[in-house]
């Protein structure tokens, strides 16, 4: 908090600095340190769930026999939480997020937030869906650009991923040429 209320700050007018003056509002979008303190949030939030994996209230997939437990994925802004299909782990998941909320003041609109599952009917995703107060969603499904869930052996599913690298590489290529040239 201290890194927060002691802040100061200049504005550039014609290239020359201003007047240092306090910040006194907190953090703004766009701000340097945010990315930082969301980071430091998100280690929290991969300790609760380690802590909660390990106390088993909320049950993982563990990939292979022996290998670890897999409960949650972060990327950027984006969480993914993978566990075994139960009301259970339904009702700890809800608890553990509002437990987040209170604790970081960080919200989830889960709203915005897509439900899948794999080897379940549809209705229990549906009804799995109501209850935690989002969307249902249904494989395939596109995350970072990729589609997750689709046959990658059809040439049809990589014509996203092909199209992109062409579009890039011919932007790359038009940097490369010479006016002269």
């Amino acid at each position: 908090m201290d890194t927060l209320y002691s802040a100061r700050a200049s504005v550039l007018v014609n290239g020359s600095p201003t007047i240092e003056f306090d910040c006194s509002r907190g953090l703004r979008q766009g701000d340097p340190l945010s990315p930082f303190l969301f980071v430091i949030a998100m280690e929290a939030l991969t300790g609760i769930m380690k802590k909660a994996v390990s106390d088993r209230i909320f049950k993982g997939v563990r990939c292979t026999n022996e290998g670890p437990i897999l409960s949650h994925f972060i990327y950027a802004d984006d969480v993914i939480f993978i566990g075994e299909w139960s009301s259970h782990n339904d009702l700890n998941l809800r608890r553990i997020l509002t437990c987040f909320y209170l604790t970081s003041v960080l919200k989830m609109y889960l709203s915005k937030c897509s439900i899948f599952g794999v080897g379940v009917g549809d209705q229990r995703v549906q009804d799995m869906a109501t209850s935690l107060h989002c969307k249902r969603g249904s494989l395939p499904f596109k995350h970072l650009g990729l589609v997750v869930g689709a046959n990658m052996n059809l040439v049809k599913n990589w014509k996203p991923v092909v199209e992109a690298f062409r579009s890039r590489l011919a932007l790359w290529k038009a940097k490369q040429l010479s006016y002269g040239g």
